[in-house]
């Protein structure tokens, strides 16, 4: 699963992972902005 702010980074990488070999590789759709609108958590590690 890859996914980015507004998905245009995403779908390279979706694209690379595809072409690397990779059968299951999927984007989230609407991407994190999308996510962060639905309300949904969104966990992040601390800064060292």
């Amino acid at each position: 699963m890859v996914y980015c702010e507004a998905g245009v980074r995403a779908r390279i990488a979706r694209t690379a992972l595809t072409r690397a070999g990779f059968a299951r590789a999927y984007r989230l759709i609407g991407d994190r902005a999308a996510w962060r609108r639905g309300n949904h958590a969104i966990e992040t590690a601390p800064v060292p």
